[in-house]
């Protein structure tokens, strides 16, 4: 029977030698929702209920992959995480928010801004 969203945290964690306040010092929450995370198989702070940022921080502090997290995958190998790969995605994120901001006197100007600033990236990658 595969594991649940809190069964694989609770795994996790003991496997890298953390209790559950240390975990919710590294991710900036409390004790209390490690442990309802743990508990919970479904609803209320299961998966449903955690923020997209919390999951990619559990992810990176416990070295597997998001999607082994929420069960999408059975692969729970350790990754390697560095500030470098792990920061590129919100940078990405908040780039193109900041283009997506509206300027309402100039919409076709803001969809040209967007339209160059995405081919700029494809051409980078």
């Amino acid at each position: 029977m595969a594991l649940t969203f809190g069964e694989r945290i609770a795994l996790l964690r003991r496997r890298r030698g953390l209790t559950q306040a240390e975990l919710a010092a590294l991710l900036g929450v409390s004790g209390n929702t490690i442990s309802r995370i743990e508990q919970s198989t479904h609803g209320k702070w299961g998966f449903e209920d955690v923020k997209g940022k919390t999951v990619a921080a559990l992810a990176r502090h416990l070295h597997v992959s998001a999607d082994y997290l929420l069960g999408l995958s059975e692969d729970d190998r350790e990754m390697a995480w560095s500030p470098a790969t792990s920061d590129a995605p919100q940078a990405t994120t908040r780039d193109i928010t900041e283009d997506l901001e509206p300027t309402p006197a100039k919409p076709k100007a803001q969809r040209q801004r967007v339209r160059k600033a995405s081919a700029n990236k494809r051409e980078r990658a």
